[in-house]
């Protein structure tokens, strides 16, 4: 039963991982171009992948105007006989194109 019950935890740590997504909010910036907030999830880089987003949003290059992060959860986690916490962080970003 045990065994049964580390591969839930497991598989339910992954979907959760999985169903994380970056989709960027439009906004007007303060500067008058197009903007874009977005949430950055570990499950696609965290802020990395943010930063990728955005490169791709704004080819032309972009500024950043917020940032900001938060623990949003602690995941429990099997390792060895016991068990670890693994804090969740969320990043946000928000960015104004050139």
């Amino acid at each position: 039963m045990r065994k049964n019950a580390r591969l839930i935890m497991i598989l339910s740590f992954v979907l959760f991982l999985v169903s994380c997504a970056i989709n960027p909010v439009p906004f007007r910036g303060p500067n008058g171009n197009q903007a874009y907030s977005m949430r950055c999830p570990p499950a696609v880089g965290g802020l990395d992948g943010c930063y990728q987003k955005a490169g791709e949003l704004c080819p032309d290059g972009y500024w950043i105007v917020g940032q900001s992060a938060k623990l949003s959860g602690v995941v429990v986690m099997p390792v060895g006989s016991g068990f670890m916490g693994v804090p969740i962080r969320h990043n946000t970003l928000a960015i104004e194109c050139k």
